[in-house]
């Protein structure tokens, strides 16, 4: 059965959480992976993410927009993840009302997640910039992964797992992905996503896996892939 990619797919997914009050045809926002300990797993060496924002587009009864994901991912052993991802994010997701309604009810249940209001924080990206009264949302309690914006979730995390095992796994050993989650801290100065942070993680066989990603402002110079 072919593999996919749980990071690339989760980040993905996200997309449709994390902006509002917005337009985002033509938009783009660029992510990099921060490899402090406490929000990457050693065996994840880089990782850049690019979004752009695509058309509006009517399918069946439902209305997206078109979203393309180009990534960029190392990990140890496995080396380059490259590609690109079409995703359709429904556009109820960009509305005005979306956050506003999420910090009325704390909890939304989508069915095959959740999504959780934690309130506002100040933070500060590896760029050295700050972004104030972030809100902060946690996604939770994923229970399908057969809809398109979760059918991608296995291949990075499972690759992450082996390296930390650093020996090869048996070929008929089956590795289990489960209790996704992800923390996004969101700004109404970044463009598309809205997301200044991303951090996502998951339980593979018993083993914790989490990679971290913090926006890249356009015209910003590269901090470079420093040792965590």
């Amino acid at each position: 059965m072919r593999k996919n990619f749980f990071l690339v797919g989760t980040l993905s997914f996200l997309v449709s959480l994390s902006a509002w009050a917005r337009n985002p045809i033509g938009e783009i926002a660029k992510y990099k992976l921060d490899r402090a300990q406490s929000r990457t797993s050693g065996v994840v060496q880089r990782g850049v993410l690019n979004f752009k924002g695509g058309e509006f587009k009517q399918k069946g009864d439902k209305s997206v927009y078109e979203t393309t994901l180009n990534y960029d991912l190392r990990i140890l052993i496995a080396g380059n993840k490259k590609g690109e991802k079409m995703v359709d994010v429904p556009s109820e997701f960009f509305s005005e009302d979306f956050i506003t309604r999420l910090k009325e009810e704390g909890v939304i249940d989508q069915g095959t997640f959740k999504l959780k209001y934690l309130g506002v924080e100040d933070v500060k990206t590896i760029f050295g910039v700050e972004y104030r009264d972030c809100h902060k949302i946690q996604v939770y309690d994923v229970k399908s992964m057969h809809t398109e914006e979760l059918a991608s979730f296995t291949e990075v995390f499972e690759e992450m797992y082996k390296a930390e095992q650093g020996e090869p796994l048996p070929s008929t050993a089956e590795l289990k992905v489960k209790n996704i989650k992800a923390i996004l801290r969101l700004s109404n100065e970044v463009q598309l996503l809205g997301a200044v942070k991303v951090d996502v993680s998951a339980n593979v066989s018993g083993a914790n896996m989490k990679a971290g990603f913090d926006y890249w402002p356009p015209s910003t110079a590269d901090v470079g892939d420093k040792e965590p």
